[in-house]
């Protein structure tokens, strides 16, 4: 048998399975997008496609329902890096960080040195004065983060994310109808 056989205009593959069990999966693989389209668009990729033996009329439910069942959380993940919180309009496009150490050794010594005169004072007497010198070693380390934003062209950032982000999305939704024409049948073409 064949995928037309099978998944028919009154019996798609995405209308009548993997909408109505599985539709918050669908809305945030396909969003708004007909189901019925999508099961044309199927049959007419993947149509002559020989389906695994274990596939008929009675037990394409279930196995659809498992395979979609299998995939869940991979999909699931795909997802939720398109639904990741992204600052378009400031974007980071290079993140570099420095660590950086000094060393500082400081030397001196305490002398008392006795006087014959003090400041100012034009009479001599035993006044001391004290000279300190202090030894000390001190470390410094620290941690530079230097980060680059925007993109250097004439183009809007935001423009170019957003096409990006589009583009992958549509990727995946081609990948996920792939994977389940792979799954279905026996042929690598």
């Amino acid at each position: 048998m064949k995928i037309n056989d099978i998944f028919t205009g009154e019996n798609g593959l995405f209308e009548k399975i993997f909408k109505p069990l599985f539709p918050v999966l669908y809305q945030s693989i396909f969003g708004d997008d007909d189901p019925k389209v999508i099961d044309t668009d199927f049959r007419f990729k993947y149509g002559n496609r020989t389906l695994v033996d274990a596939v008929t009329n009675e037990t394409a439910n279930d196995i659809v329902k498992g395979i979609i069942t299998v995939k869940f959380d991979e999909w699931q993940k795909q997802i939720q890096v398109f639904n990741t919180e992204y600052e378009v309009l400031n974007p980071v496009t290079e993140k570099l960080t420095e660590t950086t150490s000094t060393n500082v050794d400081e030397t001196g010594n305490n002398n008392t040195i006795d006087s014959s005169t003090t400041f100012n004072n034009g009479e001599f007497g035993n006044d001391t004065k004290q000279q300190r010198d202090t030894t000390g070693s001190r470390q410094e380390t620290g941690t530079k983060t230097s980060i680059k934003n925007g993109v250097p062209s004439s183009y809007l950032t935001s423009e170019i994310i957003q096409k990006e982000i589009n583009l992958r999305r549509t990727n995946f939704k081609m990948q996920v109808i792939t994977e389940l024409a792979k799954e279905l049948t026996i042929d690598i073409y």
